[in-house]
């Protein structure tokens, strides 16, 4: 696994099997639900209630992403591990304000870009978790989506991001 490499999940296709945090951001973001990045032999994520670092082998018996994103060229990665060492050392909480006011953000986002600020965005501790992975990549010099903030980012942002290229899960688990 590159430094950088994004894991990415995707809601069930059984609504019923969806918890209400999946409803809501399929509702107002799209069928992306969680993002997660791996640094240095570790995965990182920030889920409820905190953000937390995770061994990539026990990460693979876990768990199953829908899509995996490595880095053409891999990042040297020491600022990006700083940033994610501190987020799990200072147990970050997961951002609920900030989920909740992301159903307004999304849907209105060319108003906060024009304007560059994001509701919730640095007033309250924690981050959600593509919000995580964005900071960590920007953290490293790498801004992901160009011209936004990084407080807007949703799982789904992170599919496609230029210099990346989709990997597939078998070739994923060989390389373990």
């Amino acid at each position: 696994m590159k430094n950088g490499t994004l894991f990415l999940f995707k809601a069930s296709d059984d609504p019923k099997k969806r918890n209400l945090i999946q409803k809501l951001i399929v509702y107002f973001a799209g069928p992306w639900v969680h993002a997660a990045i791996g640094c240095f032999g570790h995965v990182y994520e920030s889920t409820w209630p905190k953000a937390m670092r995770t061994p990539l082998v026990s990460y693979q018996a876990q768990v199953k992403p829908d899509e995996i994103w490595e880095p053409i060229e891999e990042f040297e990665g020491r600022k990006m591990q700083i940033y994610l060492e501190t987020s799990v050392n200072l147990e970050w909480p997961y951002n609920v304000l900030k989920f909740v006011a992301m159903a307004v953000v999304y849907g209105t986002r060319w108003f906060w870009k024009k304007i560059k600020w994001v509701p919730f965005d640095k007033w309250i501790f924690g981050e959600i978790c593509s919000g995580l992975a964005d900071e960590a990549l920007f953290a490293e010099g790498f801004d992901a989506i160009p011209g936004e903030l990084q407080g807007y980012t949703v799982p789904g942002d992170l599919r496609n991001l230029p210099g990346y290229r989709l990997i597939s899960l078998k070739a994923f688990e060989i390389r373990k």
